[in-house]
């Protein structure tokens, strides 16, 4: 049996280490090909080497332009390196361009496939990343769902027959680290647990807007503690293409690992994102979190008002210094989904199914 997950971006490599992992427990074959779709060599590099993950087989180049034009690159290529590689069953991860390309090319191909972390909806029909889900959902042949709600969502698109309630498998990852020590770069800021934000934001439809960036640059300004952001290089271009400048509360980092990222959330007072993983992170850390966007797919992170979205960032300090009590219950599942995934598939593919 060969298993082949087609991933190409960051958070994709964060869940397919946990699927790695299982499948090295299990001794079975696995393999990984990366799009290429965010491909950088020496983030790659880090990435590999942080999460402890073997090279990829096989590296793809779509490059840059508008999505379509990714996505038709993404598919050609795609296509070509299943014939190569002949895999018996391929994985796909979340909602990138990547995953609708794999899973197209999988099904012209009838190559069956599965989508991990399948059911997530934001119901937004203008979100790409919709789309995406939406599209690859009714492709897949096995959708292993992270939560009940996710669960449901299939089941009301008449997909149940094929749906998996397997838990999270980025909770997997997030409870490998635990507990997690204060980052290394926290004295050289004079900086005390607690007295800092942990800010990232890299949608293009939040970047890529001259107003919306001098609005979070305005709001942040006002905030009462720093501010480590986390610069995503499409963020750090267009503050200097609209000609913009952040505030003095604002310490400006570069990205860093998802393990360091992780210790400057968990000793934190707060994140600020427009990332949907992060948003799952900082629930999971018991770490407030304010969205600046107008939904989420992670529904369940906005019980109690643990996690608030705020698309402009109006009134953002007053929504920071808001009093909400962690959920006693984590819908995210207990760390073993991964192993569940794997034990499944091989038990699909030993049954000939």
């Amino acid at each position: 049996m060969k298993f082949l997950s087609i991933i190409g971006t960051r958070p994709q490599y964060i869940k397919l280490s946990a699927i790695q992992h299982a499948f090295d427990f299990k001794n079975l074959n696995h393999f990984y090909l990366d799009s290429g779709q965010h491909y950088d060599s020496d983030l790659s590099t880090q990435i590999v080497q942080d999460l402890a993950l073997p090279n990829a087989v096989k590296i793809l180049s779509p490059g840059a332009g508008k999505p379509f034009q990714q996505i038709a690159n993404l598919l050609m290529q795609i296509s070509l390196a299943l014939e190569e590689i002949h895999p018996d069953y391929v994985l796909v991860y979340g909602d990138t361009n990547t995953t609708l390309a794999a899973s197209l090319s999988c099904s012209k191909l009838n190559i069956p496939f599965a989508h991990i972390e399948a059911g997530l909806r934001s119901f937004n029909r203008k979100n790409q990343e919709e789309k995406n889900r939406l599209v690859v959902d009714h492709l897949a042949d096995l959708l292993f769902a992270p939560t009940m709600r996710a669960q449901n969502n299939l089941h009301n698109e008449g997909l149940s027959e094929k749906t998996i309630l397997v838990g999270d498998v980025m909770v997997d990852v997030l409870y490998q680290g635990f507990p997690y020590g204060h980052p290394g770069a926290l004295k050289d800021f004079s900086l005390a647990p607690k007295s800092y934000y942990v800010a990232t934001l890299h949608r293009a439809e939040n970047v890529d807007s001259k107003n919306f960036l001098k609005d979070v640059v305005n709001e942040f300004s006002k905030v009462t503690k720093k501010i480590i952001l986390f610069a995503h290089p499409r963020l750090e271009k267009n503050m200097r293409g609209f000609d913009l400048g952040w505030p003095q509360n604002i310490i400006k980092l570069p990205p860093v690992s998802h393990t360091e990222i992780l210790k400057w959330v968990a000793h934190s007072s707060g994140v600020i994102t427009d990332s949907g993983g992060l948003q799952k992170e900082a629930f999971l850390l018991k770490i407030p979190c304010t969205t600046l966007r107008t939904e989420t797919e992670w529904t369940e992170t906005l019980d109690n008002g643990w996690n608030v979205l705020l698309p402009r960032a109006l009134n953002l300090n007053n929504v920071l210094n808001r009093i909400v009590e962690p959920a006693q219950i984590n819908p995210y599942g207990s760390g073993d989904s991964a192993l569940r995934i794997v034990e499944f598939l091989e038990k699909t593919l030993m049954n000939g199914q």
